[in-house]
Parts: structure tokens; sequence; C-alpha cells
């Protein structure tokens, strides 16, 4: 059966064919479900397995695991560790844990409590990014410039985000990285753009860095 919370309503969880959240609601235990549509404010108490989409319009807090095929945030999200084969993320998203997907793709920022993991990951930097380690094969990060709303609340309040990732450890096959600030970054192919503060580079076939970048140490492998 579909579960529909239109206003303000609470349920138990359970299995559902379809979840449906329009206003503010509240889901006190596990979820599995086909999809689930949160248009508002949602809260989870438990770990939600969607064995397709999961769209987010507004804010969702998931106190367990996120685990699904298709993720699509506009708005915020936090939830302990997610597990998606491919994420859309226009805003913020915030774990404790991991969070593995096929495909990353965002346009706004996130806190990633541990590890980011994806073979193709793309960052617009909007807000501030951050995580322990990132892993991938295709690793591309860009303060963007374009004039959406994103963009355009960091042009009313310019002092308040400050666009850049910070990470531990970045790790992939081949990257390109723009105001980046790590440890390590360790690949096959590195390319360093502008307002890069990396400790040490280690890479394997090609390295290139913009004269606005800082490189402690670099050396091939």
């Amino acid at each position: 059966m579909d579960l529909k919370i239109y206003g303000q309503g609470s349920s138990a969880g359970g299995k559902y064919n379809k979840v449906s959240i329009m206003g503010e609601g509240k889901i006190g235990g596990d979820v599995d479900c086909l999809n689930i549509k949160i248009y508002g404010e949602g809260e989870i108490l438990g770990n939600l397995k969607v064995n397709d989409g999961i769209d987010v319009k507004g804010h969702a807090n998931i106190k367990g695991d996120l685990e699904g095929e298709k993720l699509k945030i506009q708005g915020d999200v936090q939830v302990y560790g997610a597990s998606v084969e491919k994420a859309e993320i226009m805003g913020n998203i915030t774990t404790k844990n991991d969070f593995n997907a096929e495909k990353f793709k965002l346009e706004g920022g996130f806190n990633i409590g541990s590890l980011l993991n994806a073979d193709e990951i793309e960052i617009s930097l909007y807000w501030p990014c951050k995580a322990r380690e990132i892993g991938g094969s295709k690793i591309k990060v860009k303060k963007d410039s374009k004039l959406s709303f994103l963009g355009l609340k960091n042009m009313i309040k310019p002092n308040e985000c400050s666009k850049e990732l910070i990470a531990d450890i970045i790790e992939g096959d081949n990257l390109y990285l723009e105001y980046t600030k790590a440890r390590v970054v360790r690949g096959n192919n590195i390319e360093l753009g502008p307002g890069c503060e990396i400790e040490l580079v280690e890479y394997k076939n090609d390295f290139k860095q913009d004269e606005k970048t800082k490189v402690t140490t670099y050396k091939e492998i």
C-alpha cells in the first residue's frame, strides 16, 4: 500500500509501495518502499531502503542509512550514511558515515563524515564542501560562477560562506581540482586549477598546476 502524509502528520515504519510527504511528516522506524517523495520537511527515525527513486524538495532528516537507485535533492538532507547508484544534488547533504555512489553530481555544499566514493564525481562549489577522504575514477571540482539561485544567494551574502573543498586524502585516476585544500592528492593524471593548497601530490602519468596554486611537495610514483 501507499503512504501519504499531507499537511502535518506521522506514521509507523514498514513496507510500502509509494511514500509521499507533502508538508511536514515523521516516520517512526525503518522504511522499505518503491519510491519516496519529500516535498517540504520529512524525518525518518530509521533506515530508508528504496528500490527506485528518492526525490527531496525541501529538508529531510534520515537517522539511519539510505539505500536506493536514484537520489535527487533540491534542498537539504541529513543522513547517517548513503549508498545509491546516481546522486544529483542541488543544495546541501550531510552524512556521519560514508557516501557511496556510481555517479555523484553536486551543485552546493556537503559535509561527509568519512568517505565520499564514486566512479564519477562532479562538484560545483557554491558552499563549503568537506570530507575525510574522496575516491573515484574521474573527479572534477570547480568553483562555478553560473547565476543559479545558489550563486545568487552567495552574491547577496558573500562573506557567510567559503567556496572551497577540504579533504584529508583525494585519490583517483583523472583529477581536476579548483579551490581545494588537501593533505594528499594521488592519481594517474592530475591537474590543479586556481585556489588549491596541497601538501603532497603523487602522480603516475601527468601533473599540471596553475600558477595560483600552492603545492608543498610533488613526486612521480
